[in-house]
């Protein structure tokens, strides 16, 4: 009982506050430090899907160009056998 009661004398409840509160505050820093890296994580998957969006875009810009070519190439080999048909006839 005498031990108990020299703890009980040598709490000082201040101390204890102080330590609730710092338990507190760290909880709330790492809380955001990983508040902090989910954002970072998503800044970085948001610039892959834009890289991923340009590269689709220059695809598809050249796949245009090779349909479009290929289309003036195909009305010009069908003018020149309307041509050679119309010759013959």
């Amino acid at each position: 009982m005498g031990q108990l009661k020299l703890e009980v004398e040598g709490f000082d409840i201040f101390e204890a506050q102080k330590y609730d509160k710092c338990v507190e505050e760290i909880k709330g820093l790492e809380s955001k430090l990983e508040n902090s890296d989910i954002v970072l994580q998503n800044i970085k998957l948001q610039g892959e899907l834009e890289e991923n969006k340009l590269s689709s875009y220059k695809e598809e810009k050249e796949t245009n160009k090779n349909n479009e070519d290929s289309i003036q190439h195909n009305n010009k080999v069908d003018f020149e056998i309307k041509k050679t048909d119309s010759a013959l006839a």
